[in-house]
């Protein structure tokens, strides 16, 4: 499993508190048996519930992780298809004009370079 052992404790608390559930549910039914039992299932219902968020997290960072790989190998590979065209500024209107432009395209003026 990738990522493995991080949602491998909420399964075991799960498997405990039901263990512990099954266990207090079967034992409750005798008389000394009560008062053990019930608190065993009174405390085997929140370890089945923090068992089930702790698995849950796990696997919602799992798919964070995959969601996030993923889009950063597509925006790397947009940038490698389609780079940036670079450019630049027209000092005398604001337009933007491409980098290798003489005149700019709004004003007509001559770019300067390196300016």
């Amino acid at each position: 499993m990738p990522g493995g052992g991080k949602g491998t404790s909420g399964y075991v608390i799960m498997i405990l508190g039901c263990a512990f559930l099954g266990v207090g549910i079967g034992i409750s039914f005798t008389g000394i048996g009560a008062c053990l039992g019930i608190p065993l299932a009174i405390i085997a219902v929140p370890m089945i519930i923090v068992g089930a968020i702790m698995r849950s997290r796990a696997r919602a960072a799992r798919v964070d992780a995959v969601i996030a790989s993923s889009v950063s190998e597509a925006v790397s590979r947009n940038l490698q298809a389609h780079p940036p065209i670079p450019t630049s500024w027209c000092a005398a209107c604001g337009s933007k004009v491409e980098a290798t432009a003489a005149f700019c395209s709004g004003c007509g003026r001559p770019i300067q370079k390196g300016a």
